[in-house]
């Protein structure tokens, strides 16, 4: 077993409860494509972002990056990669399994307010490829894309004509594909979409908060306009993205007012435009058959493409501390929503195993301390019991183990892992598969493993050297003795009770641990064996001893 996994599984058996998520403060950038996806979150106290990702087909997360000292602008998945665009011209390229890459965003033509995967084969590329869509202003008579300073002024510009232009990465060169499209008005804060669809590069335009103004078409050098339905023009979008021949546009209502209201539900739907007839069909998003109510007009869902549907992640209601996951087809049925439970620890680089190391070197020198020191009150023999005294039951020693030790594991997650007692989450062994990864690299939860660990063993050897027993094994009718049924010395106590530190860290031994207590006679783990102890059934008694032979009648020795 990989030492980081026995953390992680020994952190998760001391955890109760889930974990807890974002705040307030946290944002997100959401990144999918037809092998990938991709959740980035940016704290804007920290001015920090995390990165984490998962293949189709797989239902771990992973942690790709933290702590990345920049401000995401925008992202695109494409096949397993991840392009991040960030301030100060910084451009990120991540791949599953890899080392980041920072590229200077200089190769750039413009820059981009949308970017999106070109499929195998579109304009005779024979990988996925690279797309962007940046604007040329009328307004200032530019006939070339802006970039740099210019187009952070022109963002803050009210709406202006502008025709729009597409790139496509080609090798390391960007290629523009066509000339720029008719003239667009686009507002200082309106958001533009891009997505390709067998050879045709569709690019939606709305307004800021607002719905859909327009949908445009480019087919090898010639932009069309896409007549709208009532039901999409009426909406926002969310995501448009290639699905199975059709194009998917996510929708959500738009709030009719300026203040959108957080407890009102808003309706989100599925449009799927077919390009063969131009004919859109539009359909509410349902869970179980029924139409969703989990997103306020004020807070809806991130979404993108992953695999043969689209990925959803959204808070729970007004809670800040909740984030869900969930997928959703063509037709709009939406999976099972799964708490996003991987943000709440990242990484730590290793060094919680080093630390851990550390500790268990510590223990193991320690063992040696009570051995060398204090001599055992008998001589070297095989270990044994008075006659009528039983070993206690491996069941009821075991019960007995978990009630003393999970107290000091829930002492050790207060004092060094508090937010685990605010979670609600983990409902599914998913969920706390994903909290364990997570929690069980930091670093906190190697203080908090020491911690439980060493309270733990400092409670065993004063209950067992002051009475003979912990609290869990009164109640169970168990008691620790020595050999010859004797009570346990400092040296028997000490010995055992380190040992067991041990023993519960090295959890892929645990069978071998158990193997040994059911071969020998009065079941002994490791730590009894080194210690000459054992637990016996509190409740046998010895039996008589039987009389010597000076107790026999006078006349027996004369019968010759």
């Amino acid at each position: 077993m990989h030492p980081d996994r026995r953390i992680q599984i020994i952190a998760a058996m001391l955890i109760v409860g889930a974990a807890s998520m974002a705040t307030a403060t946290d944002e997100f950038i959401f990144a999918g494509g037809e092998k990938s996806i991709w959740i980035g979150r940016f704290d804007r106290e920290s001015k920090t972002f995390q990165i984490v990702a998962r293949s189709l087909g797989e239902g771990k997360w992973e942690w790709i990056d933290k702590d990345l000292p920049s401000v995401p602008l925008l992202a695109v998945a494409v096949a397993d990669r991840l392009h991040l665009l960030a301030e100060s011209n910084q451009h990120y390229f991540y791949r599953l399994g890899d080392k980041p890459k920072r590229l200077p965003w200089e190769k750039f033509p413009a820059a981009p307010m949308a970017l999106c995967e070109g499929t195998p084969g579109f304009n005779g590329s024979s990988s996925p490829t690279l797309l962007s869509v940046s604007s040329v202003d009328a307004a200032l008579g530019s006939t070339r894309p802006e970039s740099g300073a210019a187009a952070i002024v022109a963002s803050s510009r009210p709406a202006r004509r502008v025709g729009l232009i597409v790139h496509q990465l080609v090798g390391y060169e960007w290629k523009p594909l066509g000339a720029p499209s008719p003239q667009v008005s686009l507002e200082a804060k309106g958001q533009v979409l891009l997505a390709v669809l067998d050879g045709v590069v569709y690019v939606l335009i709305q307004q800021a908060d607002g719905p859909v103004k327009e949908l445009l078409a480019l087919r090898g050098e010639k932009w069309t306009r896409i007549d709208l339905p009532s039901e999409i023009s009426l909406r926002r979008a969310i995501t448009i993205a290639p699905l199975k021949g059709k194009l998917l546009m996510l929708l959500a209502d738009v709030s009719p007012s300026t203040q959108p209201s957080r407890t009102a539900s808003a309706n989100v739907s599925v449009a799927e435009f077919d390009p063969q007839d131009g004919r859109i069909t539009v359909r509410r998003v349902t869970l179980d058959g029924k139409p969703v109510d989990a997103w306020s007009r004020g807070q809806t869902p991130l979404a993108t493409r992953f695999g043969d549907g689209i990925a959803l992640l959204w808070r729970d209601g007004d809670d800040d501390k909740k984030l869900q996951f969930a997928t959703c087809d063509a037709t709009g049925r939406l999976s099972k929503p799964e708490a996003m439970v991987v943000f709440t620890q990242p990484p730590g680089n290793g060094e919680a195993q080093k630390i851990i190391d550390a500790f268990m070197w510590g223990v193991l020198l320690a063992v040696f301390v009570p051995m060398l020191a204090l001599k055992p009150k008998s001589p070297p023999k095989p270990f044994t019991l008075p006659p009528g005294i039983r070993p206690g039951s491996l069941l009821r020693r075991l019960v007995a183990g978990l009630i003393d030790f999970v107290p000091f594991t829930l002492l050790g997650a207060a004092i060094f892992l508090p937010e685990v007692f605010e979670q609600q989450d983990i409902a599914t062994f998913q969920n706390a598969s994903d909290y364990m990864n997570s929690v069980g690299q930091s670093t906190s939860a190697a203080y908090m493993l020491i911690f439980s660990m060493l309270t733990y063993a400092a409670y065993g050897i004063f209950m067992e050297l002051r009475f003979q027993a912990t609290l869990g094994k009164m109640l169970l009718k168990l008691r620790v003795v020595a050999d010859e049924g004797r009570r346990c010395g400092l040296r028997e106590v000490s010995i055992r009770n380190l040992i067991r530190i041990m023993e519960l860290l090295w959890l892929i031994l645990i069978p071998l641990f158990i193997l040994v207590m059911l071969m020998t006679r009065n079941r002994q783990r490791p730590g009894d064996i080194l210690a000459r102890s054992t637990v016996i059934d509190a409740r046998s008694k010895p039996l008589p001893v039987p009389p010597d032979d000076e107790e026999h009648p006078e006349g027996d020795d004369d019968l010759t």
